[in-house]
């Protein structure tokens, strides 16, 4: 019996032993997350700091928010947010020159749904826009539930820890790198023009786009954000014969589509492709498309240039003002940064249109040699 119960004691000691040795390696484990996280949250801390003081450190896909947490507080009437098509297509400063409501556009590279919330998110820490317009691109975008997810995740950590998302800028920081910046208020200015012809895309049919399950989901809480911060919320398609990535739809299916979708949610809607159709605006491809001929051949015209943003955003203009009752603060002493960002960009716009003027000679002389041969 003593030996039976000196063997269960021993092994009760080890069981126990075994615990806490198990309890030390857990809480090993956690020290080293938590110091981990420290770190990340520290690290993102230090570079959110550094680009809001220097932009040039910053490539274009990460300069959105940096320069949003640069501006001062509550600088915005509307924020637009969208992929490429958004910041090629509507001129903040040409809206402000024309209107004199301030707006910004938050656009990044392929961005998807995630990423707009968590964009508008970050913007609506510091600024209170009036008014919102996502791009419909992004609401339509179906890269399939695997990359969906990924999205999901990355476009997560990057807004929890900034210094995944600006990783790159340790370039800047250690060899002093940087890159060009233009105070254009998200906008990119496109001084080219294809040679290209317009085509048909706009074809009248009952038939619906849909909108995929994640982008719903995330569609909700945007709604819901914009609510909470008396944020009002509209879709807006600018003019491209362009799909979203992953959808099938036409152009008229993608119409028909949000157009109910807007009216479910009771959010505004401006389709510019259905106002294209309808001869609102006039947006000739052969002078707006500021894609290289090669993409234009895989794609179709996609991106607008110099002249077809400023169409659109003095339209757009016209619409915003009149719709959601801004303040003209062109008068206003505490935005006269605006008029001298305006006055820079005015010049370099002008260039712009020097060199698709030069395009649209050399595509008028591809043109005639072609019918001469034909």
């Amino acid at each position: 019996m003593d030996n039976k119960a000196t063997e269960d004691n021993n092994k009760e000691k080890s069981v126990k032993i075994a615990f806490k040795d198990r309890l030390k390696g857990i809480g090993k484990s956690i020290l080293f997350f938590t110091i981990l996280i420290a770190i990340f949250l520290g690290s993102s801390k230090f570079y959110d700091n550094k680009a809001a003081n220097n932009l040039t450190f910053l490539t274009q896909r990460n300069l959105c928010m940096s320069e949003m947490k640069a501006a001062k507080e509550d600088s915005y009437d509307v924020l637009f947010e969208g992929d490429s098509l958004v910041y090629s297509a509507i001129s903040p400063l040409d809206m402000w020159k024309q209107k004199g409501f301030t707006s910004y556009v938050a656009g990044t590279q392929g961005q998807s749904i995630p990423g707009t919330y968590y964009i508008l998110k970050e913007a609506l820490e510091k600024h209170k826009p009036k008014v919102l317009f996502i791009e419909s691109c992004v609401i339509l975008k179906d890269f399939g539930s695997t990359i969906n997810k990924q999205e999901v995740i990355d476009e997560t950590k990057n807004h929890y820890f900034h210094v995944i998302r600006c990783h790159d800028m340790w370039k800047s920081l250690l060899y002093n790198k940087e890159y060009e910046y233009t105070d254009y208020k998200g906008y990119i200015l496109k001084g080219y023009a294809a040679n290209t012809v317009n085509h048909d895309y706009m074809i009248k049919t009952d038939k619906s786009a849909t909108i995929p399950d994640m982008n719903k989901y995330y569609m909700d809480k945007i709604i819901k954000l914009c609510k909470e911060n008396d944020c009002k919320l509209g879709i807006i398609s600018v003019p491209t014969e362009v799909k979203p990535a992953g959808s099938k739809a036409t152009k008229y299916e993608e119409y028909n589509c949000l157009k109910k979708y807007a009216q479910e949610k009771s959010i505004d809607f401006i389709d510019m492709n259905m106002m294209c159709l309808e001869g609102e605006i006039n947006i000739d491809w052969s002078k707006c498309c500021a894609d290289f001929e090669e993409r234009v051949e895989k794609r179709g015209n996609e991106h607008l240039n110099a002249i077809g943003s400023k169409i659109v955003s003095d339209k757009l203009a016209d619409i915003i003002a009149q719709k959601y009752d801004l303040k003209d603060r062109s008068l206003d002493e505490n935005y006269s940064d605006w008029d001298k960002s305006y006055a820079t960009y005015n010049i370099d716009r002008q260039e712009a249109l020097g060199k698709i003027d030069e395009c649209l000679k050399r595509n008028e002389k591809i043109r005639n040699k072609k019918q001469k041969v034909e």
